[in-house]
């Protein structure tokens, strides 16, 4: 099953937060239709057939195409003074 850690979770909701989005917009990943690349993007609600998970403040939004390839997969985050970056490990 896909998993957050406490530092994706806290990084989606400081960019949420930067956007000025409201407290349900959330992390949608989805693929690209052209070459199946991953894509993440910020968005103020999930698409009808998005599966979501709600991680303490934090929401992320799967399309279903992702579904089965995030599956076993945690979505974790490096912040530093000069970088932020999401990045998937397996669970």
């Amino acid at each position: 099953m896909f998993a957050l850690t406490e530092r994706a979770a806290a990084l989606i909701q400081t960019l949420i937060h930067k956007a000025d989005m409201h407290p349900g917009s959330g992390l949608r990943f989805s693929l690209e239709p052209a070459c199946g690349a991953l894509v993440m993007s910020l968005v103020a609600r999930p698409v009808r057939a998005d599966t979501v998970f709600t991680f303490g403040n934090a929401r992320v939004f799967l399309a279903p195409s992702t579904v089965t390839r995030l599956d076993r997969q945690t979505l974790d985050a490096h912040v530093s003074e000069r970088s932020r970056a999401f990045f998937l490990r397996d669970s």
